[in-house]
């Protein structure tokens, strides 16, 4: 049995994961929630979100983080480049971009970006735009509880 050190892991899926630390603060990797057809019913609602950490841009992953920005406005951790796309949607001040190597902490969570094997673009209405470097996610918790989120790392999925 994992030992999750009194935080919890829920599994939304395809490549959505909450994590909820013992304080209940809740963040959100890879925000495909509503629109996700391999997310139970059940989960397609939150209640609470206080971060999102986002691997990359592509639908799959970014899908329901502009509409979960505009109910919760959690602060959003993605790389440079995909931060200012999300700023130029009014989200300027949720964003936390970083570069690979780096390390922020958000609430009860720190997060280090690390190198990952992929592409990353933002699909806006049919238009590709770039969108950075993809990126694997390192995510600290309370009581030393560390999770590692390679997005699609040598993946052949878009």
């Amino acid at each position: 049995m994992l030992n999750t050190k009194g935080n919890r892991i829920t599994y939304f899926g395809h490549s959505t994961f909450s994590l909820t630390a013992p304080s209940g603060e809740v963040a959100l990797i890879d925000p495909w929630v509503t629109t996700n057809p391999f997310c139970p019913p059940g989960l397609k609602s939150l209640s609470r979100l206080d971060a999102i950490f986002l691997s990359h841009a592509h639908t799959d992953h970014f899908g329901d983080l502009l509409a979960l920005a505009k109910q919760h406005h959690p602060k959003i951790v993605a790389i440079f480049e995909t931060c200012l796309y999300i700023a130029e949607k009014g989200f300027e001040k949720e964003i936390c971009p970083m570069g690979k190597g780096g390390t922020q902490t958000v609430g009860s969570f720190q997060v280090t970006m690390t190198h990952a094997f992929h592409s990353n673009s933002i699909d806006d209405s049919g238009a590709r735009i770039y969108a950075g470097e993809p990126a694997g996610l390192i995510i600290r918790m309370p009581g030393g509880f560390t999770a590692y989120h390679a997005g699609d790392t040598a993946s052949s999925a878009t």
